[in-house]
């Protein structure tokens, strides 16, 4: 969801929440607010944020927006299999099943 519509409404559901947020000024100044209410904030930004002990960052080049996208990408798809290893997952492995997600093809059961 972009910056403008997360502070317009969506803030208020980050209470008890972890946040991962990507970018620079905007989103730099909404993980402060938020590393200040006591959220846990994960930036991906080419910036030097403020310190908080509410806040993490992971610094990217400030290269164009084609290449900035692949490596927000790569490290966000890090980050994911790090988060998962954590967690005892497969990264490829199911958490929730979903019996109903599925169709049945004709005469197989």
């Amino acid at each position: 969801m972009s910056t403008r519509q997360y502070l317009h409404g969506a803030i208020e559901s980050a209470a008890g929440a972890k946040v991962v947020l990507i970018g620079d000024d905007r989103e730099a100044d909404l993980a402060q607010t938020l590393a200040v209410s006591g959220i846990p904030v994960l930036l991906l930004t080419s910036r030097t944020p403020e310190v908080h002990a509410n806040l993490r960052s992971i610094t990217v080049p400030d290269v164009p927006p084609a290449m900035r996208t692949v490596l927000e990408t790569v490290t966000l798809q890090a980050v994911a299999g790090m988060l998962a290893q954590t967690r005892g997952v497969e990264i490829e492995e199911f958490v929730f099943h979903s019996s109903d997600t599925k169709v049945t093809s004709a005469g197989v059961s």
